[in-house]
């Protein structure tokens, strides 16, 4: 059996989600292991270089891969040497098909792999706005459904590339530039409150080792924050929160407990917002991934 090999990246979850549904409908061809990235980069494990084809599988940051994923390919990936390679970004939002993918194909092709297959799998937002239960669920269920199409056209061979217009590609290398840049400054915007336990969790899963144990009681925060709201949402007494950028915090949801709703009993969400039109179009279309 062929061996494939997925890294990913995830802070809230959602990536996780994705890449473990993967996993789970590439395994009736390939032999299938999974890894996140930011315990490769920071020393916590390592790559098994025996991999056929890779699946590299990111959220969305500012309409671009977060850049912990450029240094994880340039340094850390094993040559492709003509190896096989496909593409999975998880966005919040299905706007702008969730960015280009142009600069995470062209690092790819730069190490050697031919990159196949690109697909979008939109997932429930983690910042800005929270979405009713009930169409944080038809959300997952949806992902379930276009990850296994998608699974499906890897497995079968038929090569699936996104069209990154140059509108998009500008877009996303100005977004992606600024999200970069204000990511320090939402790390020093972040309080942590009298609730802290100080159990280090946070410093332990911070991705960047931005988080270290502070002279006092609490942790402190430094200026190499990536925005993956890893430590906000993984903090066991929720004592993580922005000062000023309080919209970027929004209340948590059950993922799994969401996603094991049985699909024969649900029904779509009807008489969305406004706002959730481009969502209503993405998930109604059974093609788009």
């Amino acid at each position: 059996m062929q061996k494939c090999s997925l890294f990913l990246f995830s802070g809230s979850g959602n990536t996780r989600f994705v890449a473990s549904n993967f996993a789970s409908e590439l395994s009736a061809k390939y032999s299938v292991s999974t890894q996140e990235i930011d315990k490769i980069t920071r020393g916590f494990e390592t790559i098994q270089d025996d991999f056929d084809i890779t699946g590299i599988i990111y959220p969305v940051h500012a309409l671009n891969a977060p850049a912990i994923f450029f240094s994880f390919i340039k340094d850390h990936l094993p040559e492709g040497k003509g190896r096989k390679a496909f593409i999975v970004k998880s966005p919040g939002d299905p706007f702008f098909q969730g960015g280009s993918s142009y600069q995470v194909r062209k690092a790819l092709t730069e190490k050697g792999y031919s990159v196949v297959h690109e697909s979008m799998i939109v997932m429930p937002a983690n910042v800005f706005l929270r979405f009713p239960d009930h169409f944080i669920t038809e959300i997952c269920l949806n992902a379930k459904e276009k990850i296994a199409s998608a699974a499906r056209e890897i497995i079968e061979g038929k090569e699936r590339r996104h069209r990154n217009s140059l509108l998009v590609n500008i877009s996303t290398a100005v977004f992606s530039a600024m999200e970069h840049a204000g990511s320090f400054f939402f790390g020093k915007d972040l309080k942590i409150s009298d609730r802290c336990t100080n159990c280090g969790k946070c410093i332990i899963e911070c991705p960047v080792r931005n988080i270290e144990e502070g002279k006092k009681e609490k942790p402190v925060i430094g200026w190499k924050c990536m925005i993956c709201m890893r430590c906000i949402y993984g903090c066991p007494a929720d004592a993580i929160s922005p000062r000023t950028l309080k919209f970027f915090k929004v209340e948590w949801y059950d993922l799994k407990k969401l996603s094991d709703t049985d699909r024969s009993t649900f029904t779509k969400t009807e008489n969305v917002r406004p706002f959730y039109k481009r969502y209503r179009e993405y998930l109604d279309n059974k093609e788009a991934f």
